[in-house]
């Protein structure tokens, strides 16, 4: 038992050691300027019964309290994990769906005639449907008393992409003869910065897979020890093999 706990010290020591290094070159985190996302009460509600879920069925299963806290952090997390990823997805499409409506603004804009705020107005009703909600509200700012300037901005505040910064500017040129060329360009940099996009989630996808798969292994095989054959993982059940697996 001296030994066991000599070697957790030790351990211990030698992280928080580690925790001061890394710190000390990281330095000190610039202060966040976006506000932090607030919980909705379902999203609680929901966390906290996959938390629960996640410590009951750990601690039952192994009977450590240990487990039981990691299950209970686990349920917490995984639907935050699930929640941020179908985010990801969403703004993928409306990215691809706000480079088809620069697109079709160009089109409109060498073959209609009509001015900018008809184009827009008119486009925002056959607009991808990713993004339809958003070209629409834009439409009916540009209909009413908001300036072209200050619809485009609530517009670009809306979209929160840095394709739709570059159709603003794009704007900004006003009725100008080069426009439907600028906004042809600004689609094709769109593309170029999508593609970009989808290889590195790809990239980070084949990473997160790799990481849950070793994860996922080393939690089975440990439960399945511990309901089969006990007596392999019971140091594990002492305080000092509960302080050594926290």
């Amino acid at each position: 038992m001296d030994a066991t706990l000599l070697g957790v010290a030790l351990g211990l020591c030698l992280g928080l050691g580690l925790l001061v290094v890394y710190a000390a070159f990281r330095g000190r985190a610039a202060p966040r300027t976006a506000p932090r996302r607030r919980l909705v009460p379902d999203q609680i509600a929901l966390r906290i019964t996959a938390a629960a879920l996640g410590a009951a069925v750990l601690g039952l299963a192994t009977g450590w309290p240990v487990l039981a806290l990691a299950g209970a952090v686990a349920g917490w997390q995984i639907p935050q994990m699930v929640t941020r990823r179908q985010a990801e997805r969403q703004h993928m499409q409306r990215a691809v769906g706000l480079i088809e409506f620069i697109e079709l603004l160009a089109d409109m804009l060498e073959g209609s005639g009509q001015g900018l705020e008809a184009v827009v107005r008119s486009a925002a009703q056959v607009a991808p449907r990713s993004v339809r909600r958003e070209t629409e509200i834009l439409a009916a700012e540009l209909g009413g008393r908001v300036s072209m300037a200050e619809a485009l901005a609530a517009f670009a505040g809306v979209m929160a992409d840095p394709i739709c910064d570059q159709l603003v500017m794009a704007f900004r040129l006003g009725e100008s003869e080069q426009l439907g060329r600028v906004l042809r360009s600004v689609a094709a940099g769109g593309r170029a910065e999508v593609d970009l996009r989808r290889r590195v989630d790809a990239s980070r996808s084949g990473v997160l897979w790799t990481g849950r798969m070793i994860i996922g292994l080393t939690i089975a095989i440990a439960l399945l020890l511990a309901v089969v054959d006990r007596t392999y993982v019971a140091p594990y059940a002492t305080p000092g093999g509960q302080l050594l697996l926290l």
